[in-house]
């Protein structure tokens, strides 16, 4: 694959951590606070660490660097 493929999908990765952080801090507002929901929170927190670290590293690893 080429390169600029990885990137695209290094961004798409962080793109969907934004996304999915917006959207959990959003509904924390809307709703109660509860344990099972801790569950949940704690789940997605660590799907959104898994995007951002993998977008991370992949856009590292792909970017044209010139030092």
């Amino acid at each position: 694959m080429k390169k600029s493929t990885f990137y695209k999908a290094g961004e798409w990765l962080l793109d969907v951590a934004k996304y999915t952080l917006t959207a959990t801090v959003v509904v924390s507002f809307l709703g109660e606070f509860t344990e099972q929901k801790a569950v949940y929170y704690s789940a997605r927190l660590a799907f959104i660490a898994i995007c951002f670290i993998t977008g991370l590293i992949i856009v590292d690893k792909t970017e044209n660097k010139k030092l």
